[in-house]
């Protein structure tokens, strides 16, 4: 497994904090956020690999957050992740259409956290975007 550099967006400091612990244990090294403010700060130096970005965020949400690094053209190669308490297929859909590469559902365990980031097909997930190469 490659170590990876994953920016972590939530305004729920505990979750936040668990997910950075947790991928830093697998070798990953990992910037926290949050809110969408700093995240947009963080990812200008940090220039994340990958990017879990909490939806439901106070001041502008995760798929706004998504369309803002992407528009400034910092994270080009970023896999996104939606990470939200929504598991209703609406949501899914959104989170597909937003290019988001997986969609977790909050409450979720260490091994869809580990699935998501190395790759994998996570339970429930977004379809990969349209063109996505893991390469």
């Amino acid at each position: 497994m490659a170590s990876r550099r994953i920016l972590i967006v939530d305004d729920n400091v505990d979750s936040a904090d668990l997910a950075a612990e947790l991928l830093q244990e697998r070798g990953h090294v990992t910037c926290v956020a949050y809110g969408s403010g700093a995240a947009i700060a963080a990812a200008r130096n940090f220039q994340p690999q990958i990017a879990l970005l909490d939806i439901c965020l106070p001041t502008m949400s995760g798929y706004e957050l998504a369309r803002h690094l992407r528009a400034g053209a910092l994270l080009g190669g970023c896999r996104f992740i939606a990470v939200t308490g929504s598991a209703d297929e609406a949501d899914r859909r959104e989170s597909e259409a937003a290019g988001f590469y997986c969609h977790l559902v909050k409450p979720f365990g260490a091994q869809a956290l580990f699935d998501a980031v190395d790759g994998q097909e996570c339970a429930g997930s977004c379809a990969p975007p349209q063109g996505w190469s893991l390469g």
